[in-house]
């Protein structure tokens, strides 16, 4: 069966109800590079990017079950993976500033 032409509310219902993994590969292969290039455009590293796409796809998983029909996904995929880089920048700049403490202070 080919999903490509599915609504997203019906892709939802399809990873919800039957676990179906061919719907969360047409859900991935719809969003991966919205997801992507907000991530790398946040974070400008590739792979803290591909990490921050990995955790944003999870998260879908996660909340599919409240997402219910919601045919509009490009804006939760753009909220989510914009949120969750800003989160991945903050804890990167803040360890490196701890780094450089504990370098300075070894001197």
């Amino acid at each position: 069966m080919s999903l490509e032409g599915a609504g997203n509310g019906e892709l939802i219902r399809l990873c919800v109800e039957k676990r179906d993994d061919s719907a969360f590969g047409e859900i991935y292969r719809r969003y991966v590079n919205l997801v992507y290039s907000v991530c790398l455009r946040v974070l400008g590293d590739e792979a803290d990017a591909q990490d921050v796409v990995t955790a944003c796809f999870v998260a879908f998983v996660k909340h599919a079950p409240r997402l219910g029909g919601k045919d509009n996904l490009g804006s939760w995929f753009y909220w989510c993976a914009y949120n969750a880089a800003r989160n991945a920048r903050l804890i990167r700049d803040r360890r490196v500033i701890r780094e450089k403490e504990a370098y300075e202070d070894r001197k």
